[in-house]
């Protein structure tokens, strides 16, 4: 009678932990293909729950945004100096958030602009679909997208940028570097919790530079697959050469080329904004990789970069969150 006791109670643990097993192998599956195929499930998900796809219509603002001046100065002159107003088509009712944007574009004189790669909602009858997270990083949709509101800013209007991101395309964040730094206007970047790597890049273009309080920056060391390349650099193929040794000398001499071209970067950037008294430290501190490359930059060692400052108004917070909502 106990041994069939012990044999039940066997059968039954091995049972229970190969459930127990199956179920965390499968979350783990499920987890893996939420995060690399997300984009490409949302319009399945949208095709079953139609709410889904709504909701997504009434809140799917992009990340690279500003509100659209549709009103030109070249096409509203007329309409101003008493032309037909008939002739003017009916503009859409805006927004309330449109409406914010404005107000706080006419008490300072500038161009709102969005870079927030915050969370995007996606949800329907109480469950979130994006309990994974986005992908949404620094890429070339966005340096067009940028291009695109840049040619509709006019070169003497300033521009307040609103940055949230993780980084991404070094090739994307470069273009949109330089794109900021050839507006004739002044750009004042608002951080209201991080620009890391490729952000960070975009954060320095900026006059003036406010994060809010305890808030950060990243190193903008390239990164080469798993690895960054200033650690390719250090790593020695001395000893026999091997297959491996040979693809190590090939990776330094790509980390090399990436490093190189981050420093001058950097250096084109601190020149644009007059920091050339800086431009060494600047590159000893964010792409020489002194630390791992999402180490937070935070207060104490940023401090004496100019332009930088620690605090970032309510009206900012404020047009952040309303933005991060309609996401």
């Amino acid at each position: 009678m106990k041994n069939d006791n012990f044999k039940f109670y066997q059968i039954y643990y091995h049972k229970l932990i190969s459930m127990w097993f199956e179920i965390v192998l499968s979350l783990f599956a499920g987890c893996y293909v939420g995060a690399t195929y997300s984009n490409k499930l949302r319009p399945f998900l949208e095709y079953c729950i139609p709410s889904l796809k709504r909701k997504r219509a009434e809140t799917g603002m992009p990340a690279i945004y500003s509100v659209p001046h549709s009103c030109a100065e070249d096409t509203c002159g007329p309409m101003l100096l008493g032309g037909d107003m008939r002739s003017t088509p009916a503009q859409p009712q805006q927004s309330p958030f449109e409406k914010q944007v404005e107000e706080y574009e006419k008490e300072h004189n500038s161009r709102l602009v969005f870079v927030n790669h915050g969370r995007q909602k996606n949800s329907a009858y109480g469950i979130d679909f994006n309990f994974l997270g986005t992908n949404d990083t620094i890429c070339k949709k966005d340096a067009q997208s940028i291009l695109d509101i840049l040619r509709e800013i006019p070169d003497s209007t300033d521009i307040d940028l609103i940055l949230h991101t993780t980084g991404g395309s070094m090739a994307a964040a470069e273009v949109m570097v330089k794109a900021l730094l050839a507006h004739d206007g002044r750009v004042r970047v608002h951080i209201p919790y991080y620009a890391e790597s490729a952000g960070t890049m975009l954060a320095l273009t900026g006059h003036e530079i406010h994060i809010g309080k305890g808030g950060w920056l990243t190193q903008v060391d390239p990164q080469l697959g798993y690895f960054s390349a200033a650690s390719l650099l250090e790593y020695t193929t001395d000893g026999e050469r091997t297959w491996f040794s040979d693809l190590a000398s090939l990776s330094k001499v790509g980390a090399q080329k990436a490093m190189d071209r981050a420093s001058e970067l950097m250096n084109y950037i601190s020149a644009r904004r007059d920091r050339d008294d800086q431009a060494k430290h600047l590159n000893q501190l964010l792409v020489q990789g002194l630390s791992n490359h999402d180490k937070p930059l935070t207060e104490d060692l940023l401090d004496g970069i100019p332009g930088l400052s620690f605090g970032v108004s309510d009206e900012i917070m404020k047009l952040y969150n309303a933005h991060c909502d309609r996401r």
